[in-house]
């Protein structure tokens, strides 16, 4: 009941249209900018932006971490998920943070690159009960791995494909059905080809979904790694050759769900202007924005910003005002009337 009210006040807010009646419902805690990895599509430490003012290695201290993560149960929030610019399994209070939003009753998301995943961590992971595990892989072997992530090799592969393994394992002994754990795939013209492969491989580790989405490219530099036409269609190709009964298979959301969004993979693959690096455009362009209700983005240097893709428009910095603060000030209200 509490949930639907929270629910009702955030639509009221859109409809009054300057005001949030209450917190957001989804929060994306940036914890570090830290990265022990440098995926070659990366917005942040692909080898292909070197050169280039790349943002400085920051993190958020626990004792700011935790008063945010208590300023949005406060405030409704539902979901927490910690990804961002680094990997953060590096942070070091990664799994304090973790325990917390559980603990205030919020759901607990984590994406990584599952690297600094122990076992001991697979163990502390299903005991603590995370709600979801999302593992940006990126290949279904060791060789593809290597092309995608340069500054390691494709034994790295094979370490994650035995933490992969262990998450079946302990789950299955504990007769636990959490962490989901969903593969993340972002495809590219290096590793297209393996898009059949890595719904095998999924299947093959008993994931809960596989997921698959296009990289976001930065021109004259990352836009290098964009699919041509015969490539966009080898994926066209690979999506049409999968089984019914895959298609069918049961998920995060029930049956159908195993594959997950793979209809919005499909039509991105497909859409006009793909070659470009620009997806799904008229349709984002057609739809009003309600994001500053209902999502926000904590950053690793303590901004918060409104979206995904809201760098320019801080809205305030968690090191010098609570969350909470920020969320209701001016300059956020101002942002949700336009």
């Amino acid at each position: 009941m509490q949930k639907t009210y929270r629910q009702f006040l955030r639509y009221a807010g859109c409809l009054q249209g300057d005001e949030a009646f209450t917190g957001p419902k989804r929060a994306e805690i940036h914890l570090t900018n830290k990265c022990n990895l440098d995926c070659i599509a990366c917005w942040t430490f692909s080898p292909l932006l070197r050169g280039t003012n790349q943002l400085p290695q920051v993190e958020i201290a626990w004792n700011k971490a935790e008063r945010l993560i208590r300023d949005l149960a406060k405030g409704g929030c539902e979901e927490v998920l910690f990804v961002g610019g680094g990997e953060p399994m590096v942070h070091p209070n990664i799994m304090e943070a973790l325990e917390l939003v559980k603990s205030l009753g919020m759901s607990a998301f984590v994406t990584t690159n599952m690297t600094p995943v122990t076992p001991k961590r697979v163990q502390q992971l299903v005991e603590m009960g995370v709600d979801r595990v999302y593992v940006s892989l990126w290949a279904a072997s060791p060789e593809v791995y290597d092309i995608t992530h340069p500054n390691v090799s494709g034994e790295e592969f094979r370490k994650i494909d035995s933490i992969l393994r262990e998450f079946d394992r302990i789950k299955s002994e504990r007769g636990k059905l959490k962490p989901e754990v969903i593969i993340h795939n972002v495809i590219f013209n290096r590793n297209y080809h393996e898009v059949g492969a890595m719904i095998d491989y999924a299947i093959a580790r008993n994931v809960q979904a596989v997921q698959f989405t296009l990289a976001y490219t930065l021109p004259g530099r990352t836009d290098v790694l964009l699919m041509g036409e015969e490539q966009r269609g080898e994926v066209i190709r690979q999506l049409d050759a999968i089984p019914k009964e895959i298609y069918a298979k049961a998920g995060i959301h029930g049956a159908g769900s195993f594959l997950w969004e793979i209809d919005i993979f499909r039509s991105r693959v497909a859409g006009d202007r793909t070659v470009e690096g620009r997806y799904d455009t008229p349709l984002l362009d057609s739809l009003p924005c309600r994001i500053g209700w209902f999502f926000t983005v904590i950053r690793a240097n303590g901004d918060v910003i409104p979206c995904c893709k809201g760098q320019l428009k801080p809205m305030g910095n968690i090191n010098n005002e609570s969350f909470q603060e920020i969320w209701n000030n001016s300059k956020y209200n101002t942002f949700r009337n336009k």
